[in-house]
Order: structure tokens, then sequence, then C-alpha cells
């Protein structure tokens, strides 16, 4: 049985990923694991929908399971999303591969850049602690060491240091070897729209689907969707884009929800972001995972600035904190995420160490998994939470505390979500499995 991982944010679901598993399948995946972003993502915002509408899509556009990835990793930089995804993947014990997208669709070009960063030898070090001497901004120093250490063309080393997908490939990729994983990684080349939906990545080869023009970037949806109150599009207009952006399997789903009319955006925790700011110490905000003291300092003595989540994040951002590190710092004051240290089993990464998912919640499967859930059962290195009350009896300490993050992140998200709908809470350990 060959089983495959992806680890996605699918915020929202599009046609891109829909080849991406498609993919999987005809590299002879007979089960997909999902590894997913629950409702809050690594740009520092919510997901445009929530984690079990998402989970739906992509069981019905061909994932066998789907687990979401904890709130402390998904919110995370590149590099702890990626480790998250891949040690969380690793720690089931069954997965033999890794798809992932990327700009490059090599993995031998990717992987030399991922073994000289995990590993940083000396001359590596030396080459990027002069270059940083110089002045050059962090990205820029590390360009010009990674120039000096490897037999690559300055403009493929630039190429393949500048696309989001190449970024985050290059990490799992790190992921991979330093948790010494016997995953095997395999990549296929981005096709339509780039991450920022500015322009059109190249088409590749004979099997470029005929309707590479629907590839849209997630981002071109999101921003259709918060662009329905202006008088730019119509609903009817979005609904329709939608529609052409989305796999077939998925159309019924969001033609019969009207949840399409009720994204949820950073800006709609702006209140709470406002309350949180004016009442917390300096030292309160110094204590939240990801805020430096440079950057509590500025989130300080700007608060009373505030006008609106993104507006504030913009204004706090500088060349060395850049906008999305701000989002990120900003959410996890909101979802109360305080700075932990690493135990002495973490995982050296780089210069970071990081600690492993204890735990793995499902959000759905599809009922033709069976012998792979078993399989999971049986090699799993963590416990498996498949009904979310349960975790009481299968979590304790740390790992307890981590699980009830979870929830109270989703439920944060459910109170905003249940405000703009106008409908009823609904519990987060109540939601049921999404079973197809």
């Amino acid at each position: 049985m060959n089983i495959t991982g992806i680890i996605a944010e699918f915020n929202p679901f599009h046609n891109g990923h829909k080849h991406l598993l498609n993919e999987a399948r005809k590299r002879g995946a007979d089960h997909l694991i999902v590894i997913m972003s629950g409702n809050f993502v690594q740009r520092g915002e919510p997901a445009v929908f929530d984690a079990h509408i998402r989970a739906k899509m992509a069981l019905l556009c061909g994932a066998d399971l789907v687990l979401e990835l904890p709130v402390r990793y998904a919110s995370a930089s590149a590099e702890k999303f990626a480790f998250g995804g891949v040690s969380l993947l690793n720690s089931l014990g069954v997965a033999d591969h890794l798809i992932f997208g990327s700009e490059s669709g090599r993995c031998d070009e990717l992987s030399k850049i991922a073994e000289l960063l995990c590993n940083e030898p000396d001359d590596y070090r030396s080459s990027l602690k002069y270059a940083l001497s110089e002045g050059l901004s962090f990205p820029a120093a590390r360009e010009k060491a990674l120039l000096s250490c490897l037999d690559f063309p300055e403009e493929k080393i630039r190429e393949l240091l500048s696309g989001s997908n190449n970024i985050l490939a290059i990490e799992y990729l790190k992921s991979l070897q330093a948790l010494d994983s016997p995953i095997i990684p395999l990549t296929t080349p981005r096709l339509g729209e780039n991450y920022h939906g500015t322009k059109k990545a190249p088409a590749v080869s004979d099997n470029t689907p005929e309707n590479i023009s629907d590839f849209v970037s997630a981002e071109s949806i999101r921003k259709k969707y918060f662009a329905k109150d202006s008088t730019t599009y119509s609903a009817n207009e979005i609904i329709e884009y939608t529609l052409k952006s989305v796999p077939a399997e998925i159309h019924s789903f969001i033609s019969d929800n009207d949840f399409i009319n009720y994204p949820v955006c950073a800006d709609d925790y702006s209140l709470i972001l406002r309350y949180l700011l004016l009442s917390a110490s300096l030292e309160e905000i110094s204590s939240i995972d990801g805020i430096t003291p440079d950057l509590a300092d500025r989130i300080y003595k700007n608060k009373k600035d505030f006008v609106c989540f993104t507006e504030f994040a913009r204004n706090i951002a500088t060349r060395s904190i850049p906008y999305s590190a701000v989002c990120r710092s900003l959410l996890h004051l909101i979802l109360r995420l305080d700075k932990e240290s690493s135990d002495e089993n973490g995982i050296k990464v780089s210069n970071s160490v990081y600690n492993e998912p204890e735990y793995a919640r499902v959000l759905g499967f599809r009922r033709s998994a069976g012998r792979l859930l078993h399989e999971i059962s049986e090699n799993s290195k963590v416990p498996i939470i498949t009904k979310a009350s349960d975790q009481r009896k299968l979590l304790t300490g740390r790992s307890a505390d981590h699980f009830m993050e979870d929830i109270r992140s989703a439920e944060i998200y459910e109170g905003i979500l249940a405000e703009k709908n106008h409908k009823a809470f609904r519990p987060e350990l109540s939601r049921p499995l999404v079973i197809i």
C-alpha cells in the first residue's frame, strides 16, 4: 500500500490543489493523507472558511484522511509550519511519500539548498556572517552565502529562492533531513497563477491541463470574496468566478451553502485586538510567541494609533520585521499563544529547535479509507484524536494544553463567524467528524 502525504492550507481549495492530488495518484498513491491548517493560517490571518468546510472540500476532491495541523505550527513562520506538518506526517509511521508543488518542479535542486541550510557548514556560516556585516538584508546575505557554496549560477539561486512554493518546498526538505525521515519527497510544478496571483507561472510539458486558465491562486479567490461589498463585483460574478476556479466535485457544495457570502478576514478581529492592545502591559505583549523585544516595543508604543488589524500591522512592519511576521505576532496575541521552550527531545532545524506535535486530530475521512486508518492506529507514535472530547483520556500535561489551544482558537474563529452570519455559536468540542 502506497501512502502519500500533502501539507496544505487549502485556503480555499481550488483547481491547483486538485491537480496536486491527481499527481499523487498518478505517481502511485493508494491513499492520500492531508495535514491541513485549522482555522488560522501561516500568513497570520484567519482561514477564509473554517477547517471543517475546507476538510470536506479536500475529501470530496480525493483526499482519504484530513488531519489538523496544530495552531502553533499552522500560524508560524515557514520553517516551523513545514516542520510541524512534516513531523506530524512522519509520526504516523505509514507515509511513503510527501508531495508538494514548487515553481522549480525539481527536488534535486531544492534538496541541495535544503541540505546546506539544514546543516549550515562552516563555509556557509562564514559567508553568511560576512554578507550580513556588509549591511545586506538576511535574504540577500543568505543568497550570497549559498552562491559561494553551491555550484549553481546566480540566476538559478535567485530563481529557487524567489518562488513562494520553492521556499516552502525547501523547508519541507530541511525538516525531512532534520528528522532523518524515511519519507521520500516528490514535487510537481505549480501551474497557472503564481502564489500572489500577479502573473502566470509557465505551463509545462504535455501534461498541462486544458483548463490551465482556470488555475488561479487562492489569493485571487480570496480577493474576490472580500470585494463583494464593493461595487467592483456582484455576488453572482464572485460565485461564477469561484465555480470556474474550483473542481467540479465541490460545485454543488459551494452553491448549496451560503458560507460563500461570509468569508472571515483579519480585520474581523480588529475589535478584539484593540481591546487586548489597550489592556496588555509591555511584559504581557513580550510573552507572546513570536514577539521579539523590538517588536513588542513597537506594538506597545503605537497601540493608541490602532485603526484596524491590517493597517496596524502595516504601520508596525519594518524592513527587518516584515508584515507577515507582524500579522502572526498579533494573531498569537489574540489566540493567547505564549512563548515556550523546546524540551530535551526537540529537533534542531538550522538554528532553531522545535518540539514535535504530540497528537493528530482527525477532521474527516472517507469511509473507503478503513485500511489506512487501521495502519495508522497500528503504527502511530502519537495519539489519534477522532472525537475531540476524547482528549481528556488520551492527552495529559503540555499536550492537553496544546490541544485546548486548538479548541480555544477554533472557538474564537467560530465566535466571529457566528456574529457575521447571525447564527448560533457551535462549540468546537461537539463538532462532528466530516465523513463521506
